[in-house]
């Protein structure tokens, strides 16, 4: 993932894309620069020196919120994910990082959540830890995982702690192993 430049009107322009589909629960392919740029008190021509279409500031918003598991272990952010992802939504007062989003962000946050999946893979090899498969079938196998168990937080058939534990218990285990040796 390419580092993201945070400005003063990055944050004003995503705050006010944030609001309108999160808060106020606007279809995202309705809302148009212009409204994002009246809301943000931004000029249009201002929109376009930071950012190429509301796709690319969505995807800046998402970076910038998963930059805040920054500061986490990443073995807590691979290990618990239901918790931290809880933790987030309670500091950004939004429920942002679970899986109800409206159609027409599906392919985008799916690809940001692959790229994310992918770099905290490559991570716990990086500080020892062994995949017992691919990384290609492990990042689509987790976030397969991670959806399902969304959906099932999102329903209140599990609750985040519940969900931890059995991604766990039957996909963590099984697949990711700490190196014994070094």
């Amino acid at each position: 993932m390419k580092p993201i430049k945070v400005t003063h009107t990055n944050l004003l322009l995503w705050n006010s894309l944030r609001d309108l589909v999160f808060l106020e629960n606007k279809d995202f392919e309705r809302i148009t620069i212009n409204d994002i740029c009246k809301r943000a008190a931004v000029h249009r021509s201002t929109f376009y020196n930071h950012f190429q279409d509301k796709y690319d500031l969505f995807t800046f918003g998402y970076r910038y919120y998963l930059l805040q598991k920054n500061n986490i272990a990443i073995e807590k952010q691979f290990f618990y994910p239901f918790t931290i992802y809880k933790m987030l939504n309670e500091q950004i007062h939004l429920h942002f990082f679970h899986f109800n989003y409206c159609d027409s962000l599906h392919a985008l946050i799916y690809k940001l959540q692959r790229e994310e999946m992918g770099r905290m893979l490559k991570r716990l090899v990086e500080v020892g830890y062994h995949l017992e498969i691919d990384v290609h079938i492990a990042v689509d196998l987790f976030l397969s995982i991670h959806m399902t168990f969304s959906e099932q937080i999102e329903t209140g058939l599990l609750n985040d702690e519940e969900a931890d534990e059995i991604f766990q218990k039957f996909l963590c285990k099984p697949l990711v192993k700490k190196n014994t040796h070094v």
